[in-house]
């Protein structure tokens, strides 16, 4: 349907570009500002034409393909073209101010995208005119961030009823979730009330602060304010729960981090990693690590296949033994592309009780609800907002209650071996 432009053709350098550059530093910073703004202007330019072909394609066969045309003319993907076409739209019809400003190259591109996303929430156009009224006339002077905490407060003005009704909304999605990293590491990504997350920041950091007082303290801040909230999950688990609340467990165990590693590598014959439920492999040097303040417990293998031996139990439920021993065999859901530690789903019987026993062979964590739950018969589901601070959050994730049974999917993992 669509063919790909000629891009052979060279393209005639500007005079700018072919003109040499000054020798002296304040020479530099001129040509770099021009450049700047010569840039913000293109963007204007190229803008108003992305919405006016999307004009012209209206009501046409083609007028769904416009993104795709976008993404071919200028080698993004259609994703992006979307989001650029959606951005040109915007400043078209809602925010000419912000697009004047962008044309005489006193905003960038990046900062009219902050006034376009803080402003998309208002419905009423004289609040997004009161917002570009209250904002524009600093913003050239501004950072990005800084824009953005001006836009924040000038949309909290102009909208102050919708600015409550908002807030109320993304209460509601307060969560923390975690997310395996590379090379051992990991990330805690929390999204609460801005009160809440200024409060535990303001706390880890005054902590983080003394302790740098310690003229032997080698780590830096950023290190300390990490390692003071890592002591504190530790200290709760350690005591085993926090403010008179304990700890919830599961199958009558405590909750605790569950380490698999073989005796060769805490004997630093072997560097085989070792495996920490919720996260996956980790070196042989953090196993080791752990092991040294921790509490083991011995499991049997089979010598010839290094397979865990079985376990069997009378009745439906497994026992705290015999749970334990296939939550360190199987470590992780045996549903194909599911990651959820063992530890946090149903042990289910692959032949239903009472006519395949209770045994390790025919226990698994595949379960109905994989995902802890709020209330007891509930599933957890998260929804990311769309733009979020700190780093990346993990990817929307919304685990519905399928059951990952062994009486609904065929074909599961085997159980881990050890």
């Amino acid at each position: 349907m669509f063919e790909t432009p000629d891009r052979s053709a060279p393209v005639a350098a500007s005079p700018a570009a072919a003109s040499p550059l000054p020798a002296d530093p304040d020479g530099l910073l001129d040509v770099i500002e021009f450049c700047e703004r010569e840039v913000a202007r293109l963007h204007a330019v190229q803008l108003r034409a992305m919405a006016a072909l999307e004009a012209a394609r209206r009501g046409t066969r083609l007028a769904e393909f416009v993104p795709d045309e976008v993404s071919l003319a200028i080698r993004i993907s259609p994703n992006a073209a979307r989001d650029r076409m959606w951005v040109a739209q915007q400043l078209s019809t809602r925010l000419p101010a912000t697009l004047a400003a962008l044309e005489s190259g006193g905003l960038d591109y990046y900062r009219a995208r902050c006034v376009v996303e803080a402003t998309a929430r208002l419905p009423d156009q004289d609040q997004v005119a009161a917002v570009e009224a209250r904002v524009l006339p600093r913003a050239p002077e501004q950072s990005a961030p800084q824009l953005r905490a001006a836009l924040r407060r000038a949309v909290l003005a102009a909208d102050p009823a919708g600015g409550e009704a908002r807030h109320h909304r993304a209460r509601a999605q307060r969560r923390v979730e975690r997310r395996p990293d590379e090379d051992g590491m990991a990330c805690l990504w929390v999204y609460g009330p801005a009160d809440g997350i200024t409060a535990l920041y303001t706390a880890l950091d005054g902590v983080a602060r003394t302790k740098l007082r310690d003229p032997e303290e080698a780590r830096t801040l950023g290190h300390l304010r990490t390692d003071t909230l890592l002591e504190l999950g530790r200290a709760i688990c350690d005591a085993g729960g926090l403010a008179g609340i304990p700890l919830a467990g599961r199958r009558r165990a405590r909750p605790h981090l569950h380490v698999t590693v073989g005796a060769d590598t805490l004997l630093g014959v072997s560097d085989e990693p070792g495996w920490l439920a919720g996260y996956g492999p980790i070196p042989a040097s953090m196993a080791r690590r752990i092991a040294q303040d921790a509490t083991w417990r011995r499991i049997l293998t089979d010598p010839p296949t290094g397979s865990l031996l079985d376990y069997a139990a009378d009745t439906h439920d497994p026992g705290v033994v015999l749970a334990g021993h296939v939550i360190a065999r199987d470590q992780d859901c045996r549903f194909p592309t599911c990651t959820v530690p063992a530890e946090y789903c149903d042990l289910d019987h692959t032949i239903a009780h009472p006519d395949g026993p209770t045994t390790a062979g025919n226990l698994g964590p595949p379960a109905g609800v994989t995902t802890a739950p709020n209330k007891p018969g509930s599933t957890s589901t998260n929804t990311t907002p769309a733009s979020s601070p700190g780093p990346p959050p993990p990817a929307a994730n919304t685990k519905s209650a399928h059951p990952h049974s062994p009486h609904h999917i065929k074909r599961l993992r085997p159980p881990r071996a050890a």
